[in-house]
C-alpha cells in the first residue's frame, strides 16, 4: 500500500496535484504515492478503494486551492458540508485512522488566474467606468465650471462614499457562507439609526414627498436583491469577476439619467456605455 495519499479537487487543484504526484514518485518511488486517477484499476469500486487507500496511508496531503472552501454542488450547498463527498470522506477516514494530515495551499502565491477574455473584459470595464464618470449636460442645467484651484465641489463626499461602498462589498465578500443572508439584514438594521441621525442633524423631514413612496420601496427592493445576488456571486464564483461587474453600476445610473432626466450624454459617455456592454459580454462568456 502507498504511504502517501494525495487528496485534491479536480476542479480546484488538479494541475498542482499532478505535479506534486510526479515529484513525490521521483523521490519515494511509484508504489509509495497514491493519486486517484493513477492508482485505481478500471472497474474497481471508486469510493471503496479511496477509503482503503486513505486508511492505509501514513500521510495524507490535502491540497487546498482557492475554491476549496466554496465549491458547491448542484443544490448550491457547499460540497464540504456534504458528508458523502469523496474529499470529505478521504480526510475523515485519515483522521479517524489517526494518520498524519498535511494541508497544503495551492495557487495562492500567484493569485487568481482568469481566462484571457475575462481579463480583457475587466480592463475594458475599468476604462468604461472612467468614461462614464465624465460630465453630461441637462438641457436646462448646464454643468458647472470646475474650480481653478482645489478639488471640485462635493468631491470629498464622493470619495468618502466610494470608500464606504468598497468596504461594504469587501466585508460582504469575506462573510462566511454559514452566515446566510444575515450580513445583509445586519447592514440594513444598522443603517436605520444612521439614516435617522442624518435626518435629525440636517433638520430634514422623515415624510416623503407625495408619489415617491412606491418608487423608494421599489428602489429598496431592487437594491436588496442586487446585494443578495452579489453575495451569492462572491461565494460561488470568482471574486474578481463579481467585483468588476458590480463596479459597472454607473452605466445604469447614466442610462437612467438619459431616460428619466433627459440628460444629453457626452461622446465619452456613449463610448463608455458601449465599452461597459462589451466588457460584460466578455466577462460573462469567458467566465
Amino acid at each position: 500500500m502507498a504511504r502517501i495519499f494525495i487528496s485534491y479537487r479536480r476542479t480546484d487543484s488538479a494541475a498542482y496535484a499532478g505535479r506534486l504526484f510526479d515529484r513525490l514518485r521521483q523521490h519515494f518511488g511509484d508504489a509509495e504515492v497514491f493519486m486517484d486517477l493513477e492508482g485505481i484499476e478500471p472497474g474497481a469500486e471508486f469510493g471503496k478503494v479511496i477509503a482503503e487507500k486513505a486508511r492505509a496511508a501514513e500521510v495524507l496531503i490535502a491540497l487546498i486551492g482557492r475554491n476549496w472552501l466554496t465549491l458547491a454542488n448542484a443544490g448550491s450547498s457547499r460540497r464540504l458540508d456534504d458528508p458523502n463527498d469523496l474529499l470529505v470522506r478521504e480526510i475523515e477516514t485519515a483522521l479517524e485512522a489517526k494518520r498524519l494530515v498535511i494541508p497544503v495551499l495551492a495557487g495562492f502565491a500567484r493569485g487568481e488566474h482568469l481566462p484571457a477574455p475575462v481579463t480583457t473584459g475587466i480592463v475594458l470595464a475599468v476604462v468604461a467606468i472612467v468614461l462614464l464618470g465624465q460630465e453630461s449636460a441637462h438641457p436646462d442645467h448646464p454643468a458647472p465650471r470646475p474650480p481653478q484651484y482645489g478639488l471640485p465641489s462635493g468631491m470629498w463626499h464622493a470619495l468618502a462614499s466610494g470608500v464606504a461602498i468598497g468596504f461594504f462589498f469587501l466585508l460582504l465578500a469575506n462573510a462566511r457562507s454559514e452566515a446566510g443572508l444575515w450580513p445583509l439584514v445586519a447592514a440594513r438594521v444598522a443603517g436605520i439609526p444612521v439614516f435617522a441621525a442624518i435626518v435629525v442633524a440636517t433638520g430634514a423631514s422623515f415624510r416623503l414627498p407625495r408619489g415617491l413612496g412606491w418608487l423608494v420601496i421599489g428602489g429598496g427592493v431592487l437594491d436588496m436583491l442586487a446585494n443578495v445576488l452579489y453575495l451569492l456571486a462572491t461565494r460561488y464564483g470568482s471574486l474578481a469577476i463579481a467585483v468588476t461587474l458590480v463596479s459597472l453600476y454607473p452605466a445604469s445610473t447614466v442610462l437612467l439619467a438619459r431616460v428619466v432626466l433627459r440628460e444629453r450624454l457626452s461622446r465619452l459617455q456613449m463610448i463608455g456605455m458601449a465599452g461597459a456592454l462589451v466588457a460584460v459580454l466578455l466577462i460573462v462568456r469567458g467566465g
